[in-house]
């Protein structure tokens, strides 16, 4: 936690995705700390991300993180993907 807590700027550039796996991990590691508002905001913007660099495996990660504990986020990520589901059949 004090890791998640002390995040040190970046030194480097990574591809956008990298972002959002990143906030997923920062979630985990909150919600095993009992840090439930902090992981909901880290989720939140993976979410938003996610949905806009169309990153269905991550939205299904952030489901499976969030599970019942943060029942919004998982509400969201699952709108999320369900949508870029069917962007896809059509």
């Amino acid at each position: 936690m004090r890791l998640v807590e002390d995040n040190p700027l970046p030194t480097t550039v990574v591809a956008p995705q990298w972002r959002v796996i990143e906030l997923i991990t920062v979630a985990q590691v909150q919600l095993l700390a009992d840090d439930r508002s902090g992981a909901a905001q880290s989720l939140d913007t993976a979410i938003q991300e996610a949905a806009v660099q169309r990153l269905p495996h991550q939205l299904r990660r952030i489901v499976r993180t969030s599970g019942t504990r943060l029942p919004a986020q998982h509400a969201a990520a699952s709108q999320s993907l369900d949508q870029i589901r069917s962007e896809m059949a059509a």
